[in-house]
């Protein structure tokens, strides 16, 4: 019941809103010569990591940067690297490093914005070290095509984005 509000709330919430800037998520491009970089490290410590979803014995580091440059008008590139070191089971421990390219195709005038999206990411545990030596032997090469929508509000408390897609999504054959 609270989540239809929420929803409802956010929904009804860009009704009469003047179109916002570019946000700089989901469907954007950056702009020529402009880029984005975000550096997330974090530590998972059992039992807490259930409350986020994990197993309650997971218990680990985690580190990822994320990069995206705007090469030209309505064309981005953009790099992942991951990585995640257990340090209650060695098998969970997983690195990859990965890329895509995002081409804008429609703006409005309205704040809406539609891109595609091609991407590709590889695990790369065998040359992250010892540390890695048990490394999900699952892990597998990724690639993704996206289709990408957002549109963007501003009004008096700020500025807002909704963005959603739809792609699809392949995965190598595992061990």
């Amino acid at each position: 019941r609270l989540g239809r509000i929420v929803l409802l709330l956010l929904a009804g919430s860009g009704v009469g809103l003047p179109a916002a800037g570019f946000a700089l998520a989901g469907a954007w491009t950056q702009a020529e010569g402009e880029g984005l970089a975000i550096v997330t490290i974090a530590r998972r410590a059992a039992p807490i990591a259930a409350l986020a979803g994990g197993p309650a014995d997971t218990d680990g580091n985690i580190s990822q940067v994320y990069l995206e440059f705007g090469v030209l008008d309505g064309l981005t590139i953009g790099a992942k690297a991951y990585s995640e070191l257990s340090l209650s089971d060695p098998d969970r421990s997983a690195a990859s490093l990965g890329g895509f390219l995002r081409k804008r195709v429609w703006r409005s005038q309205q704040g809406e914005v539609a891109s595609v999206q091609a991407g590709y990411a590889q695990p790369i545990d065998a040359l992250m070290g010892s540390a890695y030596t048990y490394a999900d032997p699952g892990a597998v090469p990724e690639a993704h095509a996206a289709a990408l929508y957002g549109r963007g509000w501003g009004g008096l408390w700020g500025s807002a984005f909704l963005s959603t897609g739809a792609a699809y999504h392949w995965r190598g054959e595992g061990q």
